[in-house]
């Protein structure tokens, strides 16, 4: 399930069968029908753009803050899945989002890695929600090397890359996996300060040319809070011999019908920065 903000447009969620833990893949389930429900009164629906992703036009008339919503989906199968209300809250203002040369320690004591962390303040403001989550998108410029190469092209033909070509600068973008929650309930002030967010090692290709972190600040409720923050244990835990075992993480999306199925994914509606 996609997290929905409070920005107008169109937002977007992805609904797929269950696949097993070992080999996980994106199983779409199409034809479904999917609104989102205010508590208040009134609804929107959502249209599918391609199998298994459905998109809405969602308006600030809708959205409010303070306001609570609920995703309901029902399937050409007959199941009808819904999650619980959630609270939309206000997310406070980004103060600065910056960068600082910095070395880490390796598990060799004389071995560094070099490289550049990211930190951010913000600002605390006590109407807007206690607990904070931060989605990171990075983007970076490679040029490939001046050596004979081939290119699959758009109309399925392969052509040889001249030297000139500007296909050998490229630009990668994706989201950070990592998981960035806070809860501000024993914080004071008016600005935090150097919050760590993701280091960005000068061992790989990314900081050859050009580096740039988009940054997503959004506020949510206290059991989307608890949902991320476990999620975000798991991840970090694995890898190791003596890590616990990640656990199945709880959502709030449930089979009206079967309150025995388990549904994997949480849906949470959120302010944005």
């Amino acid at each position: 399930m996609s997290q929905l903000t409070n920005k107008p447009g169109k937002q977007h969620i992805r609904i797929s069968r269950s696949s097993t833990i070992a080999y996980p893949e994106f199983d779409p389930v199409t034809d479904c029908y999917v609104f989102l429900e205010s508590l208040e009164g009134g609804s929107r629906e959502f249209t599918e753009a391609d199998d298994g992703r459905y998109t809405c036009d969602l308006d600030q008339k809708f959205l409010k803050s303070g306001r609570a919503y609920r995703i309901t989906i029902l399937t050409p199968g007959g199941r009808h899945y819904e999650s619980s209300y959630e609270e939309l809250y206000p997310a406070p203002a980004v103060e600065d989002l910056y960068y600082a040369r910095e070395d880490q320690p390796t598990s060799d004591p004389e071995v560094t890695r070099e490289g550049v962390q990211f930190y951010m303040d913000f600002e605390i403001e006590k109407d807007s929600g206690r607990y904070l989550r931060w989605q990171l998108v990075e983007t970076y410029e490679i040029h490939n090397p001046e050596h004979q190469a081939w290119i699959y092209d758009v109309d399925r033909v392969t052509r040889e890359v001249p030297d000139s070509s500007t296909w050998r600068t490229c630009w990668i973008t994706h989201e950070l996996p990592e998981i960035y929650t806070m809860d501000l309930g024993n914080v004071d002030g008016q600005i935090y300060r150097r919050y760590p967010l993701n280091f960005v090692s000068n061992a790989t290709r990314r900081l050859h040319y050009r580096y740039s972190l988009l940054l997503r600040q959004m506020a949510m409720s206290g059991e989307a809070y608890l949902y991320w923050n476990e999620l975000g244990k798991n991840i970090q835990s694995q890898g190791n011999l003596f890590d616990k075992q990640a656990a199945l993480t709880p959502g709030n999306i449930c089979n009206v019908e079967d309150e025995e199925e388990i549904v994997i994914g949480y849906f949470s509606i959120s302010g944005v920065r």
